[in-house]
């Protein structure tokens, strides 16, 4: 606590006047109690343009995504020690639980919404997505990362660096075309619709954290959400042919994006985000692997060498 109340007297000056308390969330996040009674998270950014960013979803997408507001003297932005900080009105509730068939839809249905009200937003500053590029860069990072690693020789590794070399090679030009279109029309993605990024309550449900938004194909918002909700639906495509969602529909009818979810992104970011926590996440994806291979593979079908990843 001594540490955190550091923090709070270096990196808030000038900003906790407008607070009767605040509250340290995690770095650069912190919570606040204002004399109107009501709660904010007080966040820091590096770049004044991702505040605008912020503020431009929270009027444009006034459905989907959570509600910034001003501080008490009516600026939207505070600049201390070389961060941008602006508020978030607190919304009462949860993260949604990918496990619950439910929340899967209501996830589904909230970012459909986000897409459609960010939809033709211009802006300089929203950054442009190549998946093959942001992928091939995980990947290299991942297998820097094994370098002297114990655990380099592990077959799980070696199957799943391999696969992510193969579904790299056959990315299909395609991707190109409409990550130029998405440009072109103002087409803007969320690029996090984690759990912890959908604030849910019974009268309401918000997306939260913009940081990673990105003009992009609205395919790859939901190949995300894909790749995070398949270990919850048996790993089956079954659940997602049921959404009426052109999107997910266009994922599921062209072969050179559904194989996308053969790339184990997920991993690769588990293993590179949490050091320590390597032997856990290869313990919870053996327990998995069977499964998640086999549709895997089934994607790929002759398209992927399965000799090269089995030997």
């Amino acid at each position: 606590m001594q540490n955190h109340d550091k923090e709070k007297a270096r990196i808030l000056k000038g900003i906790r006047p407008f607070f009767h308390s605040l509250t340290f969330v995690k770095p650069r996040v912190w919570y606040g109690g204002t004399r109107m009674g009501e709660g904010v998270f007080v966040k820091g950014v590096l770049k004044s343009q991702d505040v605008l960013k912020q503020i431009l979803l929270s009027e444009k997408c006034s459905s989907s995504f959570m509600k910034v507001v001003p501080f008490e003297d009516g600026d939207w932005i505070k600049k201390s020690e070389d961060l941008y900080w602006f508020c978030l009105l607190e919304i009462e509730g949860r993260s949604l639980d990918y496990s619950r068939i439910e929340e899967r839809r209501l996830a589904v249905e909230k970012l459909a919404e986000f897409h459609a009200e960010s939809f033709g937003l211009k802006m300089e500053g929203i950054r442009i997505v190549s998946l093959k590029n942001k992928w091939m860069n995980r990947l290299m990072k991942f297998e820097e990362s094994l370098c002297n690693h114990p655990k380099r020789d592990h077959e799980l590794i070696k199957r799943y660096t391999t696969l992510g070399r193969q579904v790299l090679e056959q990315m299909d030009e395609e991707l190109v075309f409409m990550e130029t279109k998405a440009v072109e029309e103002g087409c803007i993605i969320h690029g996090d619709p984690a759990h912890h990024n959908f604030v849910f309550n019974r009268s309401q449900l918000r997306l939260i954290d913009g940081d990673l938004i990105s003009y992009a194909p609205r395919e790859y918002d939901f190949l995300q959400l894909m790749n995070r909700m398949l270990p919850y639906s048996n790993w089956s495509l079954y659940e997602w042919g049921q959404y009426d969602n052109p999107a997910i529909k266009t994922i599921l009818n062209k072969p050179y994006l559904v194989k996308l979810l053969a790339f184990p992104a997920d991993f690769y970011r588990e293993w590179l985000v949490d050091t320590d926590g390597r032997e856990q996440l290869l313990q919870k994806e053996l327990e998995q692997h069977e499964k998640r291979y086999s549709f895997m593979l089934n994607l790929f079908g002759k398209s992927l060498s399965c000799q090269d990843i089995t030997d």
